[in-house]
């Protein structure tokens, strides 16, 4: 921790996973595909700000089978800050702070677009959320 500055903590996580059917040689499904996560945060006093990239490639391998839709990689920003006074904490935080249109490999798909009762065809997936502003706030006791 630096005098007046404070105290800067960086974070990484990195995901793969891939997966074959045995007996088909075709992809397994809802595989999640190479993923990161990048952090910084800052901590001064009762003060905590971060932000974050996460990172996610495209998804390709699927399983037709199961209508397992592919999805575009993205990248997205999130920001938080905080602040600790005695007891009780404050958070708040801006998730997807650019409002990238995105969706997440594992987010499901739109059942809607095919009918309830139709199992045909490709199936479209879900968008994931857009901007949002999150605010909490936590008392210890």
């Amino acid at each position: 921790e630096l005098a007046g500055i404070g105290s800067f903590t960086g974070t990484g996580k990195l995901g793969f996973q891939r997966g074959h059917n045995q007996s088909t040689g075709g992809s397994l499904y809802r595989m999640m595909p190479v993923n990161a996560k990048l952090g910084l945060e800052h901590r001064l006093e009762g003060w905590r700000n971060g932000v974050e990239v996460e990172l996610v490639d495209a998804k390709t391998h699927v399983d037709p089978i199961r209508h397992d839709p592919p999805t575009p990689g993205y990248a997205v920003v999130n920001l938080t800050s905080g602040y600790t006074f005695g007891s009780i904490t404050v958070d708040g935080g801006i998730s997807n702070l650019f409002d990238h249109r995105y969706y997440q490999p594992l987010g499901g798909t739109n059942a809607m677009i095919l009918g309830a009762a139709s199992n045909t065809g490709p199936r479209q997936p879900l968008l994931a959320e857009g901007r949002s502003f999150n605010l909490a706030m936590t008392v210890a006791f």
